[in-house]
């Protein structure tokens, strides 16, 4: 039987370190069809988390919680006032290319 697939996440608070095993749970299960394990998260406070080179470090660090098929999530609050497109922020943060290799299916 095939193990499944792991996702390693990376979160900005406290109340997100609680529940970002819940959420990936309910996600894998409703819309995926089955079950993903959750590694423990990795915490970033939100100064941290807007500097590229921390947020990369903190990837690389959960990419090596990934054996096979899964990949990282960040998982960051919204309520930045300078920034109101969340694509604009991920298009900043954006670890570079080939930071890590992950997958969702082996």
């Amino acid at each position: 039987m095939t193990p499944p697939p792991v996702v390693a996440p990376i979160v900005e608070g406290h109340g997100e370190m609680q529940a970002v095993r819940g959420l990936i749970t309910r996600i894998a299960v409703e819309f995926c069809g089955g079950w993903a394990e959750v590694a423990q998260p990795f915490r970033l406070d939100a100064g941290k988390m807007r500097k590229p080179d921390e947020l990369a470090k903190a990837v690389r660090l959960q990419a090596a919680r990934v054996p096979g098929a899964g990949g990282v999530l960040v998982l960051r609050d919204g309520d930045d006032s300078d920034i109101t497109c969340p694509v604009q922020l991920a298009r900043l943060l954006a670890p570079a290319p080939g930071l890590c290799k992950c997958r969702w299916r082996s």
